[in-house]
């Protein structure tokens, strides 16, 4: 059985890609520039509440391996909407194709904005320049991609990523004559954090408020909180075509399931790159930032304060004449800086990590080169995915060799175009800046976790599950995360005040707010801006359900969809005999299988 379905399925990919090829181009799409960018900032500011992310990678690869790919492959089906099509019929493909487009569309409003600061320390552009220079780029290759050119690309970008990440670590231990693994020293690299961590409190270069302890966990995030973020990431990567793609179009489901296995081996030997970059940088900050004379500050820093990637005492690291106005403005001038009166961007924490190192400028532009592809690559591979998913079953050339009839000309060409018309929308949210790049990562795996992840999981796991509860799970789950996400960024005082029951905001935070709520109601016209950003800053600091961030909505949106498929599948008419004779495929069945739906549908007839 599984021969003659992977016989059905060779070619699609293409001949020639073995599974190393596919994990390769897996593990590099994983780590595209924004989770390089993101990821890495987040591990090196929060440091132990962080690894929530990290989690929420390898568990989603793991878990769409496990729980989806083989059966995607068994039936010649390559992505998400062509299981709920095929499983639920058009009402939920429909349904489905909205959320597919509105997640597509976050996760490439981060890749751009990961391309463009990546272009802006390269080329010295401005933020606006590089942004629509990134969008164009990602337009046209979008358009002119395919998917054997695209595993080709992302999988020779996989051993750059990984010596981007490496080699800002490795270079200055061999300088010094220590040992080049970064992974073997981690542990004194982390003590050394905590004890400067210590030093500078004693010397009052930190307070406890801006000084998070580095290794001691839940400092940012509950226990709760880090579950709850690690499972919207997983649901949401374990529903999306850009995961599930590459291994269901294996030949057989031997080498889809060995496709998944390499790719999470490689993704993990990145990550464990990643946790010792972000103490490097963190370790950096703290030894060799802290405590400098604002006005001998390194140009490595200066170029990218011009770039507006970091802050000295509130204001753009321009000069070495601006910061040193900018901290003699302060209530409180600074002989030496303090810890909080350094801001790094956080997409900018991998770009310091060779100037903190001492490596020359030359590293930097290097990283931001590879960045800057791994960045183009995925958002290509994002809009590829999405044109595939919505053009259906055999409608593009590279789906020829499918069983299925081909699409029209026309659906193909729709299809094309709704994927490309994402775009420009993505480029033009990201030049709005809402939000860093994790947080737009989380915000679009949590749309994917809410609105994707229960109808995939009961088309393959659950025979009862009905297109009526699949249809009504995907409105119900995405509606609940875009929501919370949505009021709760730009909407935060009307949340709060609807839901104020619900936020377990402390006594401090609540002042704050009301103080904030009470200066905006007598600001004259012209404060009301500044008093308005105020009151929005404070109450996202307490507008929350149960102290659920905005990006863990994923979980709570998978919860509520998978109640309702379930009561609502309870009580509408079951799948047709075709729905299950696909569900018997999937797992795997043979012809007595089959024969045995068949008598027992005709005789519930």
């Amino acid at each position: 059985m599984e021969s003659q379905n992977g016989a059905r399925s060779r070619g699609r990919l293409g001949p020639g890609f073995s599974p190393l090829t596919g994990a390769l181009a897996t593990g590099s799409d994983l780590l595209s520039g924004a989770v390089l960018l993101g990821f890495t900032g987040v591990l090196a500011a929060l440091g132990q509440d962080g690894l929530a992310l990290i989690a929420g990678l390898s568990g989603g690869l793991l878990l769409g391996g496990a729980l989806v790919v083989p059966h995607l492959q068994r039936c010649g089906l390559r992505g998400p909407l062509h299981l709920i099509a095929e499983r639920f019929g058009l009402s939920a493909r429909i349904a489905a194709a909205l959320v597919l487009m509105a997640v597509s569309g976050v996760l490439l409003a981060a890749e751009i904005g990961a391309l463009g600061t990546a272009l802006s320390v390269v080329s010295g552009l401005g933020r606006p320049e590089a942004l629509a220079l990134a969008a164009l780029a990602v337009l046209l290759a979008g358009l002119a991609a395919s998917s054997r050119g695209m595993t080709r690309l992302q999988a020779m970008l996989f051993p750059l990523i990984a010596a981007a990440l490496a080699l800002p670590v490795m270079l200055p231990a061999l300088g010094a004559g220590g040992v080049p693994i970064p992974q073997l020293t981690f542990g004194t690299t982390l003590q050394a954090i905590s004890d400067l961590e210590l030093r500078l409190l004693e010397k009052e270069l930190a307070d406890p408020v801006s000084l998070k302890a580095y290794l001691t966990p839940f400092n940012a995030i509950t226990p709760i909180g880090a579950l709850l973020l690690s499972l919207s990431v997983a649901l949401g990567l374990a529903s999306l075509p850009r995961v599930l793609s590459r291994p269901a179009l294996a030949a057989t489901g031997y080498r889809a399931r060995l496709t998944v296995a390499l790719s999470a081996v490689l993704v993990l030997l990145a990550a464990l790159a990643l946790a010792p970059a972000a103490a490097s940088i963190r370790l950096g900050i703290l030894s060799g930032l802290v405590g400098r004379d604002p006005a001998a500050l390194d140009p490595w820093l200066l170029e990218l304060g011009r770039l507006g990637l970091v802050k000295v005492c509130g204001a753009n690291a321009v000069s070495a004449d601006a910061v040193t106005a900018a901290c003699a403005a302060l209530a409180d001038p600074p002989t030496v800086l303090r810890l909080h009166e350094i801001e790094v961007d956080q997409a900018a924490a991998l770009f310091a990590l060779p100037g903190l190192s001492g490596l020359p400028i030359a590293v930097t532009i290097s990283i931001a080169v590879v960045v800057a592809l791994a960045a183009l690559a995925a958002a290509t591979w994002l809009v590829v995915t999405l044109r595939h998913e919505l053009a259906g079953r055999g409608s593009e050339p590279e789906d020829a060799s499918l069983d299925a009839a081909p699409s029209s000309g026309a659906a193909a060409m729709l299809a094309r175009a709704l994927a490309v018309f994402v775009v420009p929308l993505a480029a033009f949210w990201a030049s709005t800046e809402p939000a860093d790049l994790t947080e737009l990562l989380a915000w679009g795996l949590s749309l994917a976790a809410a609105g994707l992840a229960p109808s995939v999981l009961a088309a393959i796991w659950w025979s009862r599950a009905t297109p009526a509860g699949a249809f009504l799970a995907i409105v119900a789950g995405v509606s609940l995360a875009a929501y919370y996400i949505v009021a709760t960024r730009y909407f935060a005082p009307q949340f709060y005040e609807t839901w104020s029951a619900l936020s377990n905001a402390g006594f401090g935070a609540i002042a704050d707010y009301e103080t904030a709520r009470d200066a905006f109601a007598a600001a004259a016209d012209e404060e009301r801006a500044a008093a308005l950003a105020t009151l929005h800053a404070e109450a996202r600091r307490v507008a929350n359900w149960w102290g659920i961030k905005p990006a863990m909505a994923g979980a709570m949106g998978a919860a509520v969809g998978l109640l309702v498929l379930v009561l609502a599948s309870a009580v509408t008419p079951r799948s047709t005999l075709a729905q299950r004779e696909l569900l018997a495929r999937m797992r795997g069945g043979h012809a007595e299988h089959y024969h045995h739906i068949r008598r027992w549908h005709w005789r519930r007839k």
